[in-house]
């Protein structure tokens, strides 16, 4: 069973992602994180394996491109794959992102059913 990581500052948009990657039933624990910085103090002090970390761009204090430099610029995290999801489309928002590490850039759905299409294409990814 796979552990997964979701950091958004947006509280509607974790559950609906968190609820989605439940349901594929291939997740034995999601962990949901409104701010970057709380998220990456459980990684760092994480004693299990995390098998992905879905975040946000636009946060506060800590954005999702903080995240990905400080996932990808540590040695105990950077294997981790890391999946952007955001409500931009911006294609510099895309290439930095890939440029930092992240294994793909997903923009937020309009529908709850885009959620689930999402779990399944984050599933997909880490399991390739």
């Amino acid at each position: 069973m796979l552990r997964a990581i979701i950091i958004d500052d947006d509280e509607e948009d974790l559950v609906f992602i968190k609820e989605a990657l439940e349901a594929t039933e291939s997740f034995a624990a999601v962990e949901g994180f409104t701010h970057g910085r709380e998220a990456l103090a459980y990684l760092y002090k994480a004693p299990h394996e995390v098998h992905v970390i879905i975040t946000d761009l636009n946060m506060p204090m800590v954005s999702g491109f903080d995240v990905l430099e400080a996932v990808k610029g540590s040695d105990k995290l950077a294997q981790i794959p890391v999946v952007v999801f955001s409500t931009s489309s911006n294609i510099q928002d895309v290439e930095k992102a890939k440029e930092l590490g992240a294994i793909q850039f997903i923009t937020k759905p309009n529908s709850y059913g885009g959620y689930s299409d999402t779990a399944k294409e984050v599933l997909v990814l880490i399991t390739m």
